[in-house]
Order: structure tokens, then C-alpha cells, then sequence
């Protein structure tokens, strides 16, 4: 059947449509199909709007592409390939994020569906597609952030840069007292803080950043922070008593630092009990009789009746308050100028526990607290040295290794540092480690009896830490 045209060549109808159908979805099999009206140049401007056919079978190409990927629970996986298959969806995943977020951005600045009464495609959005009010809102923040940022949307759409770190992009990008100029200056190192750091830690710095950017903006969240402390005792219904109650920063790290003191008496308790039951080395925290909450409630309880049996005048020995502030970011307050915004990466200002806290109001406290004078090195971060001669990490120097760092070393563990070890990382047994700083590690006690048994741990020259397996693979 020879026809080159549709009409004059006697082609029904019917006929031409399933052949325009047919054809485009030959073209959707090919890279440039869907492209040239999801992504037209200037070269390749597409007359009409996309054909649905064509998007449905690149969905579908798109589902059938995650459905080789899904994991069966007889699976045979050895750990590279299970990392590799973990790492490979989760770069997945941030893709397709990365287009829904594009697609809200085309809702909500062209809202074609306005007629059917959603006035904003954050509505619809959150009708169409069955979205928490709470992913809307940031789907749609993230989807403003595109057109102010360069490089970031293109790391997003390649699955290099994380959900959460992009989430959080996008709310200090929608800060109204950062300017744009100011924030692209700063994108590729904020972007490259955000693929290679913890998302823990680029939060840190990110807020920091922003804090150090808009400062009028931190000092009225410090002042709405001290207007708003409160703290309240309820007996509900159902019985009991029920304590509500909220601080402001420093007022809250105090009063965290002594609370944190009586937890752990209570985790120590529970976990001598649970070594007695069980012998040392196989106890874990799910072996413990109770959970993190009901000791932290005993605490709060062992915390008032000390305070009710030491008089007034009394002069009972309290745990410290340890703020870390680094010296140029201290000098810079005292004689009232801003902190650089470039020094984002080297401010600290936290307590020990990593509870970042407001530069100002922590300057202003230097006036009536004690302060000390803590030297650390360049390069690696530790503090002290204090030879070989002594076998435990004890007074100063135990405060002085747990001052660097906010949590377990180990990867992925997150027990706080007021429940760690200090001990050697190149055991004081096996590898005559001394008892200095540069050998100083924070382990919780888990991972530090593994330490114990036949897994290495040791810092570069960098000050990072690495733990290495017995069979010697890295542990990342």
C-alpha cells in the first residue's frame, strides 16, 4: 500500500491516527523523541505540545528500567554488589526526584489548571499527586530554587547530590536577606560540602553559612528563641504527669549538659546490669531493660532530688558546659565586627555535645564565664599531648579528645560523645599506642570492644578517621 500523504491518498482517519501513534512512539524509543519537547533548544522548538503517548511510554520505559532493579529476598548478593546496588538506586532515586521537583516547576509558574479552581499548582500538586502538605511545601521550595542556582540542578538531575542536602538548598536559597550573588559565589563549595560530608555535618555548615550571610536574621531567631522559653507540668487524663518545656540556646545547653550527666549514670547502670546477665562483649543496646526514654525520665527525676538535698549555699560539684568558639570568629565579635562569610567552613561555635548555638549570644556570654584557652593542631585537630606514661585518657585529656568531635567515630553510628570511650586508637595492648592526643579516639563502647578485637583504627594526616576491617577492606 503506497501512500505518502493522508488525506489525498484515501487514508481513513482512524488509519492516520494509529500511524501518527505508532510513529511517535518509535520516536520516544529513540533519546532525541521525548527531548525535543521536554527540552527544546533553540534550534528545536516543537510546534504543539508534547503527545501524551510519547510521555506515557517513556514512564513506562522508565518503570520497567526500576523493575530490573528490585531486589528478591533469595537474592544472591555478595557486599560489593549489594553496595553497588544500594548506591546505584539511591542515585536513582535522586533523579527522579530531581524531575518531579522540574515538572512542579512547570505547575507552578504556568498553573494551567487555575480554571479548575487551584489557584496555586502548589493545590494541585498536592490533590493530583496525593502529597503531605509538608512534601508540597517542599517540592514546590525546591522547584523555585532551580532557576536561582547553577550547577546544583544539574548535580540533583544526575543523582550526585542528596534529597535532603537539596532540600535544604533550596530553604536557605528562599531566604529572602541572602542575595543571589552572594549565593552563587558560594554554590559550588556549598555543593561540594553537600556530596562529600554527612548530611549531618553539611547541614552545619550550611546553616552556618547562612547565619554568618543573615545576620539580622540569626539575632531575631536568638531573641525569639529567649521570648519563647517555657516550661510546664501537666497531669493528663489518662495519668501521670506530662513536661513540657522549651529554652533558648544556651539556657538549653546548660541545662542538656547537666541532664545528659544524670543519663548517663542511668545508661551506665543499665548496661553493668545487662553485662552481669549476659558477660561482657555480647551485651548490645537492645539488651537493656530500659529504652533511651524512660532513662532519660528517670534522669530529669534523679536531677531533682539532687537539687532538692543540696542547700542553697550549697556547693555540689556539677557536670561543665564546655562551648567551643574558635578564636578569630571570638575576636571578630568582641570588637564588633561581622564574621567573614568565606570562614563558613572553619567557624565553630557549639557546645561538646555538637549543639550548634548563636555566635552572638555565645560571645556575649565569654563576658561572665570562665573561659579557657584550648590549642589544637592545624592539620589533624587534637589537642593535647600527654605521653605514654599514663595507661587511661583521664581529667583533661579525656575532655580534650572529646572535644573534637560530636559523636562515635565509627561510620554510621551516632551514640552522642557524652556516651563514649576514650581510649587508644592503636591499642595500648596489641600496637604499644601512647596515651597522647594524636592516639586519642571517642568510641562508644561497642565499637570500641571491636576495636579491641582484631579491627584498626588510625587518623591521616588530614585529621580524618579510618577503620579498617580485619581482613583489611575500609569500612565507609
Amino acid at each position: 500500500m503506497e501512500r505518502s500523504s493522508f488525506a489525498n491518498e484515501g487514508m481513513l482517519v482512524d488509519e492516520r491516527d494509529e500511524f501518527l501513534r505508532t510513529l511517535r512512539l518509535q520516536l520516544a524509543a529513540t533519546a532525541a523523541g521525548l527531548e525535543d519537547w521536554l527540552q527544546p533548544t533553540a534550534d528545536r522548538v516543537p510546534m504543539e505540545p508534547a503527545p501524551t503517548d510519547l510521555i506515557d511510554e517513556a514512564i513506562r520505559t522508565a518503570l520497567r528500567s526500576i523493575e530490573q532493579l528490585m531486589i528478591d529476598q533469595t537474592a544472591q548478593l555478595d557486599r560489593t554488589a549489594l553496595e553497588r546496588l544500594a548506591v546505584g538506586v539511591e542515585q536513582v532515586r535522586r533523579a527522579a526526584e530531581s524531575a518531579a521537583v522540574a515538572v512542579a516547576e512547570r505547575v507552578v509558574a504556568t498553573n494551567p489548571f487555575r480554571t479548575d479552581g487551584f489557584f496555586t499548582g502548589k493545590a494541585w500538586l498536592t490533590h493530583r499527586l496525593q502529597l503531605s502538605k509538608r512534601e508540597a511545601f517542599h517540592r514546590c521550595q525546591m522547584a523555585r530554587m532551580q532557576p536561582r542556582l547553577v550547577v546544583w540542578p544539574e548535580a540533583f538531575a544526575a543523582g550526585e547530590v542528596g534529597i535532603e542536602q537539596t532540600s535544604l538548598m533550596a530553604q536557605i536559597a528562599a531566604n529572602p536577606r541572602v542575595p543571589t550573588d552572594v549565593l552563587l559565589g558560594r554554590e559550588a563549595a556549598l555543593l561540594f560540602d553537600a556530596m562529600t560530608l554527612p548530611y549531618e555535618e553539611f547541614k552545619r555548615r550550611a546553616l552556618r553559612w547562612q547565619a554568618l550571610v543573615d545576620t539580622d536574621g540569626a539575632d531575631d531567631a536568638a531573641e525569639r528563641l529567649r521570648n519563647q522559653r517555657s516550661a510546664t507540668m501537666t497531669e493528663p487524663d489518662t495519668g501521670g504527669w506530662e513536661l513540657r518545656a522549651r529554652f533558648d540556646d544556651l539556657g538549653g545547653a546548660e541545662f542538656c549538659e547537666v541532664w545528659a550527666h544524670y543519663c548517663a549514670a542511668e545508661f551506665e547502670a543499665d548496661w553493668a546490669d545487662a553485662v552481669e546477665r549476659l558477660g561482657e562483649g555480647n551485651v548490645t543496646v537492645t539488651d537493656l531493660r530500659r529504652t533511651d526514654r524512660q532513662r532519660g525520665a528517670d534522669a530529669l527525676v534523679a536531677m531533682a532530688r539532687a537539687a532538692a538535698a543540696c542547700p542553697p549555699q550549697g556547693m555540689r560539684p556539677v557536670p561543665e558546659l564546655n562551648i567551643l568558639i574558635d578564636h578569630r570568629s571570638l575576636d571578630a565579635l568582641l570588637r564588633g565586627e561581622p564574621v567573614p562569610e568565606p570562614r563558613f567552613r572553619d567557624v565553630v561555635c557549639r557546645t561538646a555535645s555538637g549543639h550548634e548555638l548563636d555566635l552572638s549570644e555565645t560571645a556575649s556570654a565569654v563576658l561572665w564565664a570562665e573561659v579557657r584557652r584550648v590549642v589544637t593542631d592545624a592539620d589533624k585537630g587534637h589537642v593535647i599531648n600527654y605521653g605514654r606514661k599514663q595507661r587511661l585518657f583521664r581529667g583533661a585529656s579525656r575532655k580534650a579528645a572529646l572535644l573534637r568531635q560530636m559523636c562515635c567515630i565509627w561510620p554510621g553510628c551516632n551514640v552522642p560523645v557524652r556516651r563514649c570511650e576514650v581510649d587508644h586508637a592503636r591499642s595500648w595492648h596489641h600496637d604499644h599506642g601512647g596515651t597522647d592526643q594524636d592516639n586519642a579516639d571517642g568510641l562508644c563502647r561497642s565499637h570500641n570492644w571491636l576495636k579491641e578485637h582484631g579491627y584498626r583504627v588510625h587518623r591521616d594526616d588530614h585529621g580524618q578517621w579510618h577503620i579498617h576491617h580485619p581482613d583489611g577492606h575500609e569500612i565507609r
